[in-house]
């Protein structure tokens, strides 16, 4: 079984992973539209996180469960990426670098419908992250875990360095 990893699944999949490896997945690209009120945000101050929506491409990372580890492993992902809504499970094809197709692999992609769902403007997204922290830790670290992930895989996301550019920034300025 393939799950394609777009950003905490990167850097912290907490299931047995036999093999990971660089891929693409069409159609598909990071956003932080995922607005958390626990874990890395609060009620007061939600945090954000990224969810996988439709469009353009997204180069992440395709983690293999062993065959004989599967069920187990999908319950402990099932137990972490669906507990609020905030995702939909979709099989999606992903791609080497190469372009030769891997095959279909589960991805969690964004629920436009669920009740966690956002679409703030990029001010917004670097507020949020700048100054949102939960019982898991700051919305900013998992910004930075993700980018560091991706820089570590030799992927260079637009999108996620510039609002890691921005959020450091921000977090200068207020010291």
């Amino acid at each position: 079984m393939l799950v394609f990893a777009y950003g905490s699944l990167m850097w912290n999949p907490a299931i047995h992973v036999a093999e990971r490896r660089m891929a693409r997945a069409d159609g598909w690209h990071r956003s932080y539209c995922l607005s958390v009120k626990a874990g890395r945000g609060t009620p007061d101050n939600p945090g954000l996180m990224l969810g996988l929506r439709p469009g353009r491409d997204c180069v992440g990372a395709v983690l293999r469960v062993a065959e004989a580890h599967v069920e187990q492993e999908l319950d402990l992902l099932w137990r972490r990426e669906m507990v609020a809504e905030g995702y939909i499970p979709a099989w999606v094809p992903v791609f080497a670098p190469d372009g030769t197709r891997l095959g279909a692999a589960i991805a969690f992609t964004i629920n436009p419908q669920g009740p966690s769902y956002c679409d703030p403007d990029e001010a917004e997204i670097v507020r949020r992250i700048a100054t949102a922290r939960g019982g898991m830790g700051s919305s900013a670290e998992y910004l930075f875990r993700t980018r560091d992930a991706l820089r570590a895989m030799g992927i260079h996301d637009p999108f996620v360095e510039r609002i890691g550019d921005l959020v450091s920034a921000k977090l200068d300025a207020a010291v």
